[in-house]
């Protein structure tokens, strides 16, 4: 019996690590976090509009910004066979705000130490509106101010983006707590559950 409940306890402690799930990247990670927070505003206002483009304003921000937001819209707006235009058009789309925050905190080893993992965080902030030229009355803000996190194991420079430097992210340096302590509580607990389940059971 102890010897299931040692190697139970083992695997809740490794096992996410040794599944070696390929993480997204960060670049991958925005696009779909951005793409769902857009359409779940979009939807509503797109849907059985009998338009074929959509007119994208980007206010005051880098090339690499306007050209990742520029790809978002345009895919969003694929799914309702709308594209985007420069000319003037009935619906307009305005971004005057998206900052985005990415950044690694260190944990510690695993339980048997073989890989170090990092807790991958991101925090992200957009503004902006949706209006019709044509009915003063009409317009819908798009406000986001969200934030992910996982667990990563990946080197950081395979999640990190080239094309995207806003996505680059920047590491925070552990603290005895998370090296020492954070671990410790982790595996007591998990280890409390366990034995409490053959308990149960015998």
């Amino acid at each position: 019996m102890y010897l299931r409940l040692i190697i139970t306890v083992i695997l809740f402690a490794g096992g996410i690590t040794w599944a070696g799930n390929e993480r997204l990247t960060n670049t991958e990670l925005m696009e779909k976090l951005l793409k769902r927070d857009i359409d779940s505003v979009l939807k509503p206002v797109l849907t059985n509009q009998n338009i074929s483009s959509i007119k994208l304003l980007v206010q005051n921000m880098p090339k690499d910004k306007h050209l990742f937001l520029k790809y978002i819209f345009s895919d969003v707006l694929d799914n309702y066979s709308m594209q985007l235009s420069n000319a003037d058009s009935a619906l307009s789309i305005t971004v005057f705000k998206f900052d985005v925050d990415v950044y690694y905190k260190e944990h510690a080893k695993t339980l048997l130490g073989l890989k170090a993992q990092n807790e991958r965080i991101i925090q992200y902030n957009f503004s902006g509106f949706i209006e019709n030229g044509y009915d003063q009355g009409f317009s819908r803000k798009l406000e986001f101010n969200n934030t992910f996190n996982d667990v990563v194991d990946e080197p950081l420079e395979k999640l990190d983006s080239k094309n995207f430097p806003f996505l680059k992210g920047n590491i925070v340096k552990s603290t005895p707590w998370t090296i020492i302590f954070e671990p410790l509580i982790i595996i007591s607990s998990i280890g409390t559950v366990v034995y409490l389940f053959y308990s149960m059971r015998s």
